[in-house]
C-alpha cells in the first residue's frame, strides 16, 4: 500500500506567503514529514512528492505524475490558504477533491475539525491540477489562512503542525480501514514487534539459511556496538 503526499508549493513559489513574509512551504513540508512518520509507522510506504532541493520547484503536472508512477492508492496535498497579500479576518479548515476523492477530502476533513476550534468552510469539488492529473482518490487540505493574524501564529507553531499532521494521518488511515494508533501505546508497541517479526521472517531469516557461514554472534555484536 501506497500513499502520495505533497507539500503544496516551494520555498521560492511566487505569492505563496504571509503578508508578513513566512513562507507557506515551511509549515506544509512540516506537516508532510510527520504526516508521512505516522503512516510508516502504521505499516503505509510513502512518497512525497516534492523535490529534495526546497528551492527547486516541480510543476503540478509533475507532482501528480510521480503519484501517478509510484502507484499510489491516494494522494493528500497538504496547503495553508490565503485570501490575498494583505491582513484579513478569515479563518477556516477546507479539504478539496475532484472526482473520486470525496470520501477522502470527507475523512481529512472530519478529524481537522476535531483540534483547534476553527470554523468548517467544507468540503468542496475544484478543478486544481493535483487533483485533476493524479489517477487515484486525491484531496487537497487548507489548514487555515496565512493572512489572518491568528492562523500565521499558528503557521510555526509545532504543536498545531502535529496536530494537523496526526488528524490528517487519522482521516487517511480512515479512509483504508486501517485503525489509528497513538505512538507510545501498548498498541504502538505490539505493531513494532509485528513489524519486525515479519521483517525476521521475509529477509533476517531467509539470509541466515542462506548463509551458513555468517557468524552470527560476531554480526550480532557488532550491529549492536554500532
Amino acid at each position: 500500500m501506497i500513499v502520495a503526499l505533497n507539500a503544496g508549493h516551494c520555498l521560492k513559489t511566487s505569492g505563496k506567503q504571509a503578508p508578513d513574509g513566512y513562507k507557506e512551504y515551511n509549515f506544509n513540508i512540516a506537516v508532510v514529514k510527520k504526516i508521512a512518520k505516522i503512516l510508516e509507522r502504521h505499516g503505509i510506504k510513502v512518497v512525497i512528492c516534492n523535490p529534495d532541493d526546497p528551492n527547486k520547484e516541480y510543476s503540478f503536472t509533475k507532482i501528480a505524475s510521480i503519484a501517478n508512477e509510484a502507484k499510489a492508492c491516494i494522494f493528500v496535498s497538504v496547503h495553508f490558504n490565503a485570501m490575498g497579500n494583505t491582513w484579513s479576518k478569515v479563518r477556516g479548515l477546507e479539504t478539496y477533491y475532484y472526482r473520486t476523492g470525496k470520501d477522502l477530502a470527507e475523512c481529512i476533513q472530519q478529524f481537522l475539525l476535531k483540534g483547534q476550534p476553527m470554523p468548517n468552510r467544507g468540503v468542496k469539488q475544484a478543478s486544481f491540477t493535483v487533483l485533476v492529473k493524479t489517477n487515484m482518490p486525491a484531496a487537497l487540505c487548507e489548514c487555515g489562512f496565512m493572512d489572518n493574524k491568528i492562523d500565521r501564529e499558528l503557521m510555526e507553531s509545532d504543536s498545531y503542525r502535529i496536530e494537523c499532521a496526526v488528524e490528517i494521518s487519522k482521516g487517511i488511515l480512515k479512509y483504508l480501514g486501517i485503525k489509528y494508533i497513538p505512538e507510545g501505546t501498548e498498541e504502538s508497541w505490539k505493531l513494532i514487534l509485528r513489524k519486525t517479526s515479519l521483517w525476521a521472517d521475509s529477509v533476517w531469516i531467509p539470509f541466515v539459511e542462506a548463509h551458513p557461514e555468517v557468524n552470527l554472534k560476531g554480526l550480532i555484536t557488532k550491529l549492536y556496538r554500532g
